[in-house]
């Protein structure tokens, strides 16, 4: 189970300050954190997104997603502008210069232009992303285009990913994504959900 020091877990925490949620949170209008932003509808499917920029001035959207399930897969999605993927492409996902970087396979293309890794809360890909800084995404499209880079900030991963876990009822549970605990992941969340404040949504989505 991964641990994270004080310092680390309180910065996530110290987002949440204004309207507060209601004890059962089924929805979150958009709000921004640093260079990200999160919403979750009314089943408390939450999305997180960035955006990306190559060298060319390349568009990417880059996500995080998760459904409410007990245990649910988080979806680490990438969804450029402009150049359309196709299964079998390759898609590498580095933090920070990092040698160690995670790579696959495009199998599925879904609306939009998007593909999707499936990652659990332990995965060593979550791990770099949300105690990282800076991230690059490298699409190899093949042909004339080759690969593109595309830069992503990281910062806000954490703290959108905390405010996903109480929104979804998992703080405390061992099936969060952030702050973990010992309590079953199909159990209520022992959180105190009076206490907790949404963050301050402003910025402007691209």
């Amino acid at each position: 189970m991964e641990t994270f020091p004080v310092l680390r877990l309180a910065a996530p925490l110290a987002f949440l300050a204004l309207a507060p949620l209601p004890a059962q949170a089924l929805s979150l209008d958009r709000q921004y954190i640093l260079d990200w932003n999160i919403y979750c509808k009314d089943d408390r499917y939450c999305i997180a997104a960035t955006n990306g920029t190559s060298a060319n001035g390349d568009k990417m959207r880059f996500k995080l997603e998760r459904s409410d399930r007990p245990g649910g897969i988080i979806f680490v999605t990438t969804a450029p502008d402009g150049n359309p993927l196709a299964v079998g492409m390759k898609v590498r996902i580095a933090v920070d210069g990092q040698e160690r970087a995670f790579s696959g396979e495009i199998k599925r293309v879904y609306e939009n232009n998007e593909m999707a890794f499936r990652e659990q809360t332990d995965s060593g890909l979550l791990g770099i992303l949300k105690n990282g800084t800076n991230g690059t995404v490298s699409v190899s499209y093949g042909g004339a285009t080759g690969t593109i880079d595309y830069k992503v900030s990281l910062r806000g991963v954490a703290s959108v990913l905390t405010l996903m876990d109480i929104v979804q009822g998992r703080l405390e549970r061992e099936d969060a994504a952030i702050v973990k605990g010992g309590e079953s992941q199909d159990s209520a969340s022992s959180f105190d959900f009076s206490e907790a404040r949404a963050p301050e949504g402003g910025g402007k989505d691209e």
